[in-house]
């Protein structure tokens, strides 16, 4: 959900009916076929079904989501009096298009860039001067398939190496700046002590 939302954000949730929601609206929900929580903009609601899309995913989700899915939804997100609202309905939708849009500029700008970037990203010029400024973290979760780690730089996801796979996805244009190669996979760091987070958080997109 960035930039809505961010990982470290502590979000505050309105437990709420299938007839309470509208499309906009952030939503709480269990993942119909893993029961994995996530959290996701809605998109549609059509008798019931409705179909959700993280802000920073390029298509809606798969899956179908039920009332009977629903957890409840996102009202705002911080602790106290920093705490921020988070917009649904009408101005979510509109929130959620810029965001969309966003990224389907970007894509385009990577499409033209792919190139010089494929290039810079395989000689690593960047790598060697910028990595120890950045200071990446991995994030460790425990989903239902197993093991998922994320990159970070500060509170930014950058990367994802997911429990099926056995390859990093790394955004544009932070390939640049990472060596893959010293990146670990979930098994290894799995089996460390040095893992800096547990936790079966909803999905990042």
């Amino acid at each position: 959900m960035y930039p809505t939302l961010k990982v470290a954000d502590v979000l505050t949730i309105k437990p709420c009916q299938g007839n309470e929601i509208r499309p906009g609206d952030v939503a709480l929900f269990r993942e119909p076929n893993s029961g994995e929580r996530v959290v996701h903009r809605i998109v549609t609601i059509d008798r019931g079904r409705i179909t959700t899309r993280g802000d920073n995913n390029d298509r809606a989700d798969s899956f179908v989501v039920g009332a009977g899915d629903l957890i409840g939804k996102v009202v705002a997100v911080g602790l106290g009096e920093r705490r921020t609202r988070v917009h649904g309905g009408f101005v979510g939708r509109v929130v959620g298009r810029l965001n969309w849009t966003r990224r389907d500029v970007m894509r385009l700008l990577s499409k033209a860039l792919h190139g010089p970037y494929r290039m810079l990203a395989r000689r690593r010029v960047f790598t060697r001067l910028l990595s120890r400024r950045l200071k990446p973290r991995i994030v460790c979760y425990n989903r239902p398939r197993g093991v998922e780690l994320r990159l970070f730089v500060g509170n930014r996801p950058i990367g994802v190496r997911r429990a099926a796979r056995r390859t990093w996805e790394i955004d544009r244009p932070f390939r640049v700046f990472i060596d893959e190669s010293k990146l670990p996979d979930a098994a290894e760091r799995a089996s460390t002590d040095t893992t800096k987070h547990h936790g079966k958080g909803g999905s990042g997109h």
